[in-house]
């Protein structure tokens, strides 16, 4: 039997599935910045990191300064709170 779905689920599912991915990248960066906090450093750094874009305009509207770079073929994002 073919399991079936309409399109109202199928966006049920898809919107879950992005809400999850948030919430895993978010809880990454949180988890990070306490981290580098309490060792008195003032940022994070990811190499090659492919974080969404509403995680990362998430961060930018809590106060945070978002860099983005490149060093030689790798490029990073900083998260910064200085």
């Amino acid at each position: 039997m073919i399991d079936i779905i309409d399109a109202f689920e199928a966006r049920r599912i898809a919107d879950d599935t992005k809400i999850e991915l948030y919430n895993e990248e978010l809880e990454t960066i949180m988890k990070d910045i306490k981290e580098k906090s309490a060792a008195g450093l003032y940022h994070v750094t990811y190499e090659n990191a492919n974080f969404s874009r509403p995680t990362l305009s998430l961060i930018k509207n809590l106060g945070y300064k978002i860099n983005y770079g490149r060093h030689y073929n790798d490029e990073y994002i900083e998260i910064n709170w200085r």
